[in-house]
């Protein structure tokens, strides 16, 4: 294309008969982000510089883990982060002898950090992360875990 793949400002929409919105005249990852019921799926789970969970010390006692999931659209290539905290109540006790109050923000909070359970919980957050387009899953994922474009304005 000699546009470089941009849609022209009148881009046009067709619903084909399994529900998919091809919309035409834009590039197929934005055509694919609008198709209906789009399901999120973990691509990848690990700290925030990309440590295997397991190496994540301590397990119990005062811990705050950052953690990174990758997560992108059931099928398809490519995935968006998502970063959020794994906390003990004993590392939350600390901070509140430092600070009179905190946010709770993206923050889990177990007793015993345990990379299965915590796995298993993100997937469980996902199934129920469903919407129209991928603005609406990532909002939805971003009630407990900002997503890396959450301030990014077009």
């Amino acid at each position: 294309m000699a546009d470089g793949g941009f849609a022209a400002k009148s881009a046009k929409s067709r619903r084909s008969a399994n529900g998919t919105i091809a919309v035409i005249g834009l590039p197929r990852h934005l055509s694919v982000m609008k198709r209906a019921n789009l399901q999120p799926e973990l691509r990848s789970l690990t700290g925030q510089v990309d440590e295997d969970l397991s190496d994540l010390t301590p397990v119990s006692g005062s811990f705050c883990h950052t953690l990174r999931a990758e997560i992108c659209v059931r099928g398809e290539k490519g995935a968006d982060a998502f970063e959020f905290d794994v906390c003990s109540p004993e590392w939350l006790e600390n901070e509140l002898d430092s600070f009179p109050i905190l946010s709770g923000g993206p923050r889990l909070i177990t007793k015993r950090f345990d990379p299965v359970v915590v796995e298993e919980y993100v997937r469980k957050r996902l199934l129920h992360a469903t919407g129209p387009d991928w603005q609406t899953v990532a909002t939805k994922l971003g009630q407990w875990s900002p997503w890396e474009f959450d301030s990014y304005e077009a």
